[in-house]
């Protein structure tokens, strides 16, 4: 094989996969919508392996403090109902004491939600103050990405 052909193929095999992240780049930006937020019930929730599991069976949740946290097995809950006529994704952010933060990638929420949808993701080396064991956890959750069709 000649060189030119090889470095000629190499060329168009970058042009098409450029012009696929463009396009799908493009499609998400079509359909970007941070005003949707508003549709979307977001809660979170610091806690335990046995907690989440229970969650996800009753779908009852109760934040405990700092002090009756374990230093190991925590777990994110997110608790999602998308309100709104429109299907969603994105990325949630939870900033956990103001020191934290994790991204979450939001798969889908169909529209009109009639349960809640429920995420859990293990963390591990949260640090509290000892001035803070007794109060719990400053939970906060924004929307990095919001997407609706």
């Amino acid at each position: 094989m000649n060189i030119r052909y090889i470095a000629t193929i190499c060329l168009s095999l970058a042009f098409v996969l450029l012009s696929v992240n463009q396009l799908i780049a493009g499609w998400n930006f079509m359909f970007s919508n941070k005003h949707y937020q508003n549709q979307i019930n977001v809660n979170a929730f610091l806690v335990d392996k046995k907690m989440a599991y229970e969650s996800l069976i009753s779908g009852k949740l109760y934040q405990k403090t700092n002090k009756e946290l374990p230093v190991s097995d925590l777990n994110i809950v997110l608790q999602l109902k998308n309100i709104g006529d429109l299907s969603s994704w994105g990325v949630v952010v939870v900033d956990i004491n103001n020191r934290t933060s994790y991204k979450i990638n939001i798969n889908g929420l169909p529209a009109n939600m009639t349960d809640n949808l429920y995420y859990v993701v293990p963390i591990s080396g949260l640090i509290f103050d000892k001035s803070d064991m007794d109060k719990l956890p400053i939970i906060k959750t924004s929307w990095e990405k919001l997407y609706a069709q």
